[in-house]
């Protein structure tokens, strides 16, 4: 599990009140879902089919990748998965994520 702040201009554009980051290079299929997890809710642990970009972009909650250490993860935020690497997500509060799926997918490498 690799983790990156796309709140913050990657290579991107900044111009003041806009801010445009650059976010992810894919190659052949790609799939891009919205995902809501209410209070209380979560994504069991399961391998990544693909590798995985979950970006969150409102609420708060807790990921986990390989190593099953969970770490919190807000609106701002988001981790890579690289394909079947286990991982998992919970929230207490409720969270919204949009979900990058792709078999190649270059993620900047200005992470944290």
């Amino acid at each position: 599990m690799r983790r990156l702040r796309y709140s913050l201009p990657l290579g991107g554009l900044d111009s003041g009140a806009l801010k445009l980051s650059a976010i992810v290079r894919t190659e052949g299929e790609t799939r891009i879902a919205a995902l809501h997890l209410g209070p209380g809710g979560a994504v069991a642990r399961h391998p990544a089919a693909v590798r995985q970009l979950f970006l969150v972009v409102e609420g708060s909650g807790w990921v986990s990748g390989r190593e099953e250490v969970e770490e919190p993860i807000a609106a701002g935020e988001g981790v890579f998965w690289n394909a079947e690497e286990e991982h998992g997500a919970r929230t207490e509060t409720g969270l919204r994520a949009i979900v990058i799926e792709a078999d190649s997918m270059d993620v900047p490498s200005r992470a944290d």
